[in-house]
């Protein structure tokens, strides 16, 4: 997310929030949206 244009992530974000919505398993989309919410924070890792 970092080193990519306004554009493309503008991009990456919608496909993102998008493709979350299907997780099938409630539980493993919960830690997908906390992690993708700790990298917005600066969190470095996406680990399950």
């Amino acid at each position: 997310m970092d080193y990519a244009s306004l554009d493309t992530k503008e991009v990456g974000v919608k496909l993102i929030e998008s493709e979350v919505k299907n997780v099938p398993n409630e539980k493993v989309r919960g830690i997908v949206v906390d992690n993708l919410a700790k990298i917005e924070n600066g969190s470095r890792d996406f680990r399950f």
